[in-house]
């Protein structure tokens, strides 16, 4: 009976030094990715933002597909001549037609991100901690997949709190120790004195690698919220295509 409770406790630590080791080499594995060599891409976003309640409703959405330079100088962003005439009229309307569709927000800083994501994402593993790792696969590909949770930065805010109920982290790792794709699910609370709204965010991230470089090809972001007699929900979808 010793020997078996001795037998089991070792494959245990075993089991738990691999989780480690395969978290390890994903940090490194991200870590030696350079992004030196330039890169060309559309980028593209679409929103929709819904809102029903006691202070305001709101139906709209949003998009724009622009191109994407990064190399050693920086990031350049070009816009079509034919996107930023609507954006103008737009702009100049007297009268906004609410369905309209309007010319979505672009973050050129983010586009950025998404075309060099190693070292965002190194950043989240750093104040992440293991919960569970199994086989899997991720779009017909072999995959392990990570489960984590993430520890979150104190938040100070000056009137009011934010309770963050859940923040964990699922992430599909390649053969090669890089990610396939990632989920990151938030659940929270916010108040203030006896006013209080809970919420739900999901980010769903697709990952290619290219040269040196590892890309966010897709980023989901959904949330939710309700509370003092008012809902919101609201999707925002970006995609990148590298071009040659």
């Amino acid at each position: 009976m010793i020997r078996r409770s001795i037998l089991i406790a070792a494959a245990l630590v075993a089991a738990t030094r691999a989780s480690a080791d395969t978290l390890s080499d994903m940090r490194s594995a991200l870590r030696n990715l350079r992004a030196k060599q330039p890169v060309r891409a559309i980028y593209e976003r679409k929103t929709t933002n819904v809102a029903r309640g006691r202070f305001f409703d709101q139906d709209s959405t949003s998009a724009v597909a622009v191109e994407a330079r990064v190399g050693d100088e920086g990031v350049t962003i070009l816009y079509p001549r034919a996107l930023l005439d609507r954006a103008a009229v737009q702009r100049n309307a007297k009268k906004h037609d609410p369905k309209a569709q309007k010319v979505a927000s672009v973050e050129p800083t983010f586009i950025a991100e998404m075309l060099d994501y190693a070292p965002e994402l190194a950043a989240l593993l750093d104040r992440s901690s293991l919960v569970e790792e199994r086989a899997s696969s991720y779009n017909g590909q072999p995959a392990h997949l990570l489960v984590l949770n993430v520890r979150q930065d104190p938040l100070e805010m000056k009137e009011g709190h934010m309770d963050v109920k859940l923040d964990r982290l699922s992430i599909w790792i390649g053969l090669d120790f890089l990610p396939l794709g990632a989920e990151h699910t938030m659940k929270f609370s916010a108040g203030i004195l006896f006013l209080k709204v809970d919420g739900e965010q999901t980010e769903k991230q697709t990952f290619v690698r290219r040269d040196d470089r590892l890309i966010l090809t897709r980023h989901d972001h959904i949330d939710s919220s309700s509370g003092m007699g008012q809902t919101s929900h609201n999707i925002d979808t970006e995609t990148i295509r590298i071009q040659n």
